[in-house]
């Protein structure tokens, strides 16, 4: 087995996935800005979690060729292999880059998230401020309205 081609071929498919993944990580970002698309992201979840599944299975591969190569595991055994060889080193690079615009685009859609739940949280709030309701929750333990009240009023005749 020639253990440079294979690692080789492993980095390219590392490659292939990492892009994959950039672009499921494109549509997660159009899906939660038009929150239109909001009902897109489970499917965008799933897909997402396969590809990491896959990039966990590839890392592990690379680690035990670079391990038959007797070289460590990891971002430091890759790096001196690369070193080692001009088309791994080419092909390490891209796939550094590419993972860097990934995990970027992972950051944004993270803030995303955040936003639109500190937004939900406030439209709650606000809603609660209006009916009266700050700090009450809506219902209590039974899951009937708080004290059947509304606005500290009854709303059922005695």
């Amino acid at each position: 087995m020639n253990l440079p081609a294979s690692l080789l071929e492993c980095l390219l498919r590392e490659n292939a996935l990492v892009l994959e993944f950039s672009a499921a990580l494109d549509s997660e970002t159009q899906a939660l800005v038009d929150r239109t698309a909001f009902q897109q992201l489970p499917a965008l979840t799933q897909q997402k979690e396969s590809l990491a599944l896959q990039l966990a299975a590839l890392s592990d591969h690379r680690d035990l060729l670079l391990g038959q190569m007797g070289l460590a595991g990891g971002h430091d055994g890759t790096e001196h292999a690369a070193a080692r060889d001009p088309q791994l080193a080419e092909a390490w690079q891209t796939l550094l880059a590419n993972a860097a615009v990934a995990r970027e685009r992972n950051t944004r859609n993270s803030a995303l998230v955040e936003v639109s739940l500190r937004y939900t949280q406030q439209s709650l709030d606000a809603l609660r401020e209006l009916g009266g309701l700050a700090n009450a929750g809506t219902y209590d333990a039974q899951g009937r309205g708080r004290h059947g009240t509304y606005g500290g009023k009854s709303i059922v005749a005695a």
